[in-house]
């Protein structure tokens, strides 16, 4: 039996209705930060001011969107292709944002934007996406402030965007993304094998096959077939398919946490399970 630790970020998005609103300028932000909280200040263009030709300006161009009242940047790569060199100076930004005190964004170009990924056939196209993403992921390990990629104009692009491969960039960021409360587990989005003691019978109650909304998977298990033999289930080595172990879930100003098996976490996670109850302890401290 195998289980994977995993992490899935869902952004959710609010309205705010409200009369005489300052147009535009410091005023407007001044009254954004009075009025509207737990929202997303983004600033995402150089306009000139482009610090990847001439890196000198990070830090002032990142300390200017700070006094200014924004709380993030958001990203783009030069010519609209994430390479190594974007990525690079993805990685500076994401330094010397988080000594100034801003979040950081990335965003993906669509094929209609980019003329280099619009020829690309379209098994190469969609592997690009899902190898961006899976590089994004990596980097949100490493940098706090890193919390979220999106793509431009992807209205425009819903041929291309269908939800199957959405659905894969979500699975590619969310295999490769630790999250508070699996930290320490084990690596994120690796396949590890979990030892049952010879003639263990309950093995087909270590994962229940649901599929929950609305909530972030933890953890997750292969389900293999196991038919009852009138004394024990054997397993048969066929998998039915993969299903959440270990969600979580936010409810009003709390927070739940839901395990899906017949069988007790510590027996399935073993010595690791003790630092899952760290987490969860100092998850409940946070809160």
């Amino acid at each position: 039996m195998r289980l994977r630790v995993l992490a899935l970020t869902v952004l959710s998005t609010s309205c705010v209705f409200a009369e005489e609103v300052p147009p535009s300028g410091p005023k407007r932000l001044a009254w954004v930060r009075e009025h509207v909280l737990n929202t997303v200040a983004k600033f995402e263009f150089t306009q000139g001011y482009d610090f990847r030709k001439e890196p000198e300006k990070l830090r002032p161009f990142l300390e200017a969107i700070k006094a200014q009242g924004f709380n993030t940047w958001d990203q783009m790569p030069i010519g609209g292709i994430w390479n190594d060199r974007e990525f690079a100076s993805l990685e500076r930004s994401l330094r010397v944002a988080g000594e100034v005190g801003l979040k950081v964004w990335a965003t993906l170009s669509p094929p209609s934007g980019t003329e280099e990924i619009a020829r690309m056939p379209l098994d190469r196209r969609r592997e690009y996406y899902y190898t961006t993403v899976e590089r994004f992921a990596r980097l949100a390990n490493e940098h706090e402030n890193f919390v979220a990629f999106t793509c431009d104009d992807t209205d425009y692009n819903w041929s291309f965007f269908t939800p199957e491969v959405l659905a894969e960039m979500a699975r590619r960021w969310r295999v490769a993304k630790e999250h508070p409360l699996t930290k320490g587990l084990g690596p994120v989005g690796v396949w590890q094998e979990v030892s049952l003691k010879p003639g263990e019978s309950t093995y087909g109650y270590l994962a229940s096959p649901v599929r929950p909304a609305g909530a972030e998977v933890l953890i997750e298990v292969e389900h293999q077939r196991c038919p009852y033999d009138g004394v024990h289930y054997v397993r048969q080595d066929e998998v039915n398919g993969v299903f959440p172990l270990l969600t979580v879930h936010r409810v009003g100003n709390g927070t739940v946490v839901r395990h899906y098996a017949a069988v007790s976490l510590g027996e399935i996670l073993g010595d690791a399970y003790p630092k899952l109850i760290a987490n969860l302890v100092q998850g409940a401290e946070r809160e």
